[in-house]
């Protein structure tokens, strides 16, 4: 696992497996929704965040937390792994519920310049809206595109479940762990 894109629904959990699989594995983390935003949530151009992604897509180790279908086919061409955080939507809901009000109360900026603005709850484009509004769609999306012989090139891991989120994750650590006992013993 060298490059990897982490997909899923808002409130999925695609962030915490992203930072998870590059602290374990020592992967540099791109987010996408810093490269797509600006200051205040402005969507950056479709041709600058094209070519954002393209520059950090060049590189040979990164985990690429996002699902913009914009440049999914530009990640998935240098891809090797897939993580599809694909929980169910009573799980995702207060999940991204939770995650939301935190990051108001705390005003924790996800992404510099974006605080979590309560006025913003209401947006059809806020991610609890959007993961109420999409997870179906998205969902069956997700699939038909894991599905393509065009991507049989991927390693896809597919979470169900927290409990097979953290299952992952400790498997994941205890074979680095191994990996580097094997080495350091060599």
């Amino acid at each position: 696992m060298n490059r990897v894109n982490v997909i899923g629904s808002s409130g999925s959990g695609k962030s915490f497996v992203a930072d998870a699989v590059s602290r374990v594995l020592g992967l540099p983390l791109v987010r996408l929704d810093a490269l797509r935003h600006g200051t205040g949530w402005t969507e950056v151009p479709d041709g600058l965040f094209t070519a954002r992604v393209a520059d950090a897509a060049v590189g040979d180790r990164w985990v690429m937390d996002g699902n913009y279908l914009l440049v999914r086919r530009l990640i998935w061409e240098r891809a090797d792994t897939v993580i599809w955080t694909d929980l169910e939507l009573r799980t995702v809901m207060p999940q991204v519920v939770w995650r939301s009000l935190r990051d108001w109360a705390t005003r924790h900026e996800p992404i510099p310049g974006n605080p979590e603005r309560l006025r913003d709850f209401v947006q059809p484009s806020h991610p609890i809206r959007w993961a109420w509004s999409n997870h179906a769609c998205y969902r069956k999306r997700d699939e038909q595109w894991l599905s393509d012989p065009r991507w049989a090139h991927l390693n896809v891991i597919r979470l169900k479940s927290r409990a097979e989120v953290h299952k992952f994750i400790r498997a994941l650590e205890l074979r680095t762990a191994s990996d580097s006992q094997s080495s350091s013993s060599r």
